[in-house]
């Protein structure tokens, strides 16, 4: 699988002398190539969208007071997230459900947040904008193919805040997204996060897809946080916030994330391999082996199971306690 990674410096500034931007920020791009002919992909998100602003907190742990002030619709069209740059909670990310002025309500609170503490203010990532919400005979610009029926279109599968799988696609007949069997636009679908990802079935009798992501790259500490699961199963996709590929065993996923123990009550983690065919494994608290749902080689440590930044995998998390997956930093910014 290749990557491409391309540097650029740009620019930017925000209304306030507390919510300016770096003078340059470095941004990349990466490959990832999606089996054609009904096969599956992952798609992963490495990198952010250009941050709108980088903020001072005030005060707060679940709703903030930042030193500048936002209209309601800066920061919901399309959904955006706080990401903590600096302190002891560096690294971590939360949704922001509501805003007025100066307060922005987080999803769920930081704890131990202190009135130095700097963040920015980043737009999510949504099926709308990182696949396109224009098709040109039937074909968005990434690439991903859209038709009057899910039947002749490629899906693209998210999670959603309740831990569903929702089937997407691009309905050409309406002109927008929608869900399968639905009529709604549905471009502002959040794509699990900063951290998340999605899943895509290619439309049959289609090529194979070579989808092109850029965006801002990560500095730092990044924590990927995992809502509580349940005994059927949550899902929520799940990517590797850096640049470097990882591997089962030395990504930490294990020890902070997710869970292991047996094929009825272990968290299991999909993925898509290089054939296009969706595989389960589990850590087996018994053998302690990464296994194969259904099969008894160790595949922790093998090449179909590196975790790299162009891939997300989907979790299951039967976890019943919260958690989340913190990866290693290359540097502190």
């Amino acid at each position: 699988m290749k990557k491409i990674f391309v540097i650029i410096l740009g620019v930017a500034f925000a209304g306030s002398a507390m919510a300016q931007l770096p003078v340059s920020r470095s941004a990349a791009v990466v490959t990832s190539t999606i089996k054609g002919n009904g096969k599956n992909g992952f798609v992963g998100l490495p990198y952010t969208k250009e941050p709108v602003a980088r903020e001072v907190v005030v005060s707060g742990s679940n709703v903030l007071t930042l030193s500048g002030s936002y209209s309601a619709s800066s920061l919901s069209t399309p959904p955006h997230a706080v990401m903590i740059l600096t302190g002891s909670n560096r690294g971590q990310v939360r949704r922001i459900t509501a805003n007025s002025g100066s307060n922005v309500t987080l999803e769920s609170a930081i704890s131990g947040l202190t009135s130095s503490d700097e963040l920015y203010l980043v737009p999510e990532w949504t099926v709308g904008n990182l696949f396109g919400t224009v098709a040109l005979s039937g074909t968005l610009p990434s690439g991903i193919k859209g038709s009057n029926s899910e039947l002749t279109a490629d899906i693209v599968f998210i999670a959603n805040a309740s831990g569903n799988l929702v089937q997407l696609f691009f309905n050409t007949s309406l002109g927008f997204w929608t869900t399968v069997g639905g009529a709604t636009d549905q471009q502002n679908a959040r794509l699990g996060g900063l951290n998340g990802g999605c899943m895509i079935k290619r439309a049959p009798g289609t090529s194979d897809l070579t989808f092109l992501h850029q965006g801002v790259t990560r500095t730092g500490r990044q924590i990927a946080a995992l809502a509580a699961g349940s005994a059927t199963g949550r899902f929520m996709f799940l990517t590797n916030p850096n640049t470097v590929s990882t591997t089962l065993l030395n990504s930490a996923i294990l020890t902070n994330a997710i869970t292991g123990g047996s094929t009825t009550t272990a968290d299991v983690l999909y993925y898509a391999n290089a054939s296009g065919n969706l595989i389960q494994v589990y850590y087996d608290t018994t053998a302690s082996q990464w296994r194969t749902v259904g099969g008894v080689s160790d595949v922790g440590s093998s090449a179909t199971t590196t975790i790299r930044p162009n891939t997300s995998l989907l979790v299951r998390k039967r976890n019943t306690s919260a958690t989340a997956w913190t990866v290693n930093e290359n540097f502190v910014p």
